[in-house]
């Protein structure tokens, strides 16, 4: 026999789960940034040397993370969504919860984290 989330903890899961989803944009965004500054203001001598090595790994292993991770999160919620009861799915709350384009948000970070890591590489090999 399964033992359901109650109300709280389910809620308490889906909201660590969206502070995870927050702290991965953040960490992953600040890992891009340093790459772009690093990019933009390291020599040529630098980049030139095995050093584009280092940063290749970086920029893909970065992304790779941040897409995976912030999509687990976002799966992970809309399970919490999904989980709720009928009761609950019939609140003001509950149908504002399941109308979220969690499809959108998943093809959004693709697209962020797949163009800040492309154009990182080109300006790494330009």
């Amino acid at each position: 026999m399964s033992n359901p989330f109650t109300i709280e903890s389910r809620w308490n899961y889906g909201m660590a789960r969206g502070n995870h989803l927050n702290d991965t944009v953040k960490v992953t965004m600040a890992i891009l940034f340093g790459t772009t500054a690093l990019l933009a203001f390291a020599s040529d001598q630098v980049m030139n040397g095995p050093m584009v090595y280092v940063m290749t790994a970086l920029i893909i292993g970065v992304c790779v993370f941040g897409i995976l991770g912030v999509d687990g999160c976002i799966q992970d919620i809309k399970a919490v969504i999904d989980d709720a009861p009928p009761e609950e799915q019939e609140t003001n709350i509950g149908k504002t919860n399941k109308a979220v384009p969690f499809a959108f948000f998943r093809v959004l970070i693709l697209i962020i984290y797949v163009s800040i890591g492309g154009t990182q590489l080109i300006m790494l090999y330009n």
